[in-house]
């Protein structure tokens, strides 16, 4: 969950899986957001970090296998949208890719 800069607050998929987990932890980002309280400091969990590095790598070896079949993969950047617009490009180019397949 995020505020963009004109304050407009963005739900994510991931806070979605969130709610549907704990519907506490809705409530509980929604105050970070607000600027109510932070969140609590991760705790270094090695697993969690395997499990991440293990994710990032299948990915880069599945996108290496198309792209080394011929096939076209479009990648869109989603790393720092901040503002509706960028939001709303992001979108726009998610749906222009699935409309040419």
């Amino acid at each position: 969950m995020q505020r963009t800069k004109d304050g407009t607050i963005i739900v994510s998929a991931t806070d979605l899986v969130g709610y549907l987990a704990c519907d506490h932890l809705s409530t509980l980002e929604l105050g970070r957001v607000e600027g109510k309280w932070e969140r609590p400091p991760r705790r270094a969990d090695p697993t969690v970090q395997f499990m991440q590095d293990r994710g990032d790598a299948h990915e880069a070896a599945h996108l290496a296998k198309l792209r080394g079949e011929g096939r076209s993969v479009i990648e869109i950047q989603t790393d720092e949208l901040r503002t509706p617009a960028q939001l709303h490009a992001a979108e726009a180019a998610t749906l222009d890719a699935m409309r040419e397949g």
